[in-house]
């Protein structure tokens, strides 16, 4: 999708904007999400902010994965995010089968035409 007319990998084609990642580690993932106010903290915790929805893949091949999908009105910094990844990320040298993707600060925005496996993407 594009944001302020740079292409992304998002992807708005559901009417919420969908991110496929995979990261080095969980902690990895959890800064950034934390930079970008996707997830927040609440009394302690880390909890995803309004209008955002996780779903932790897990480890495969040896990377975190976790797929979001946000509203278009939430209050984390989806825009700014994708925009992020597509000036400063570099092209991941390491590929998972044919998946592409942009790396920034160890974690990967997967480009999602690239996803061969339709199960790992949201419906």
């Amino acid at each position: 999708m594009k944001i302020d007319n740079i292409d992304t990998y998002l992807d708005d084609s559901s009417g919420f904007i969908d991110g496929y990642i995979r990261a080095e580690s969980e902690a990895d993932w959890v800064l950034g999400a934390i930079f970008y106010n996707v997830l927040i903290e609440d009394d302690g915790n880390l909890l995803p902010n309004v209008g955002v929805y996780l779903a932790d893949i897990g480890l495969l091949k040896g990377k975190y994965h976790i797929n979001i999908r946000i509203s278009p009105d939430s209050p984390c910094n989806w825009r700014e995010m994708g925009k992020a990844w597509t000036t400063f990320g570099i092209v991941d040298p390491e590929k998972n089968a044919e998946e592409v993707g942009l790396l920034l600060e160890r974690v990967t925005l997967i480009d999602p035409t690239s996803i061969a496996s339709p199960e790992l993407r949201f419906s």
